[in-house]
């Protein structure tokens, strides 16, 4: 199940005579997961705040691999602030987790007319 990530870039870029309006992602294949591993790392501090550190140049290297028209890879380079976020988003967005699904009724363990909430205690 493919699903290629398109960004439609605020500012485009002039390359080669053309201009750059999208980038087109697609997701990391095993391989390249298992060579440059998570663009972030994730911990609690003793404090117990959680906090999140993005890997850059591990983001830098993924765009790089991930973009789909290769040829203009070195495009990356001339993309602004905003268009960078962007990317850097789209390619974190390839490794969260995806939101769990609501259990359904019968699956849950429910009082005793089967309604979430009701027990029969």
């Amino acid at each position: 199940m493919s699903r290629t990530t398109t960004i439609t870039l605020a500012e485009p870029v002039l390359w080669h005579d053309q201009h750059l309006r999208e980038i087109a992602l697609r997701p990391p294949t095993f391989a390249e997961y298992m060579e440059l591993g998570e663009p972030y790392a994730e911990g609690y501090a003793r404090s117990g705040i959680y906090f999140r550190n993005v890997d850059y140049p591990t983001v830098r290297e993924y765009a790089r691999r991930l973009m789909v028209d290769q040829d203009k890879v070195h495009a990356l380079s001339l993309l602004g602030l905003a268009d960078s976020r962007k990317v850097r988003d789209a390619i974190l967005d390839f490794f969260r987790e995806p939101e769990a699904s609501e259990p359904s009724p019968t699956a849950s363990s429910s009082g005793s007319a089967g309604m979430p909430g009701q027990s029969s205690v």
